[in-house]
């Protein structure tokens, strides 16, 4: 299934790149990014192990990942949790990222 057909929303992607010395995140520049937005609230573990509750689910074709932001209507949002999601086949059909 490919599922770019069902990607109506955009939204703003920023790319963790890494920690910087004073510990601060360092990112890349914006990119816009086609998904589909869907609020769904859920608890989730992040990548520190915190337990977080995420409002809304994006699927998106890009791989998005944890420690990444997302920018909607101008508020970023970090990345609690990001899933790969594999077809039939094996092969990776899209990302479902919890922000």
């Amino acid at each position: 299934m490919n599922i770019s057909a069902y990607l109506h929303d955009n939204a703003e992607w920023r790319r963790f790149l890494r920690f910087g010395s004073d510990g601060t995140a360092e990112y890349a520049d914006l990119t816009e990014v086609r998904c589909r937005i869907q609020p769904s609230r859920k608890a989730v573990v992040n990548a520190s192990g915190e337990a977080k509750t995420s409002e809304t689910l994006i699927f998106v074709s890009e791989r998005v990942c944890e420690h990444d932001l997302i920018i909607l209507n101008g508020q970023e949002w970090p990345v609690l949790q990001s899933t790969q999601i594999k077809n039939l086949s094996g092969s990776i059909s899209h990302y479902e990222v919890r922000i």
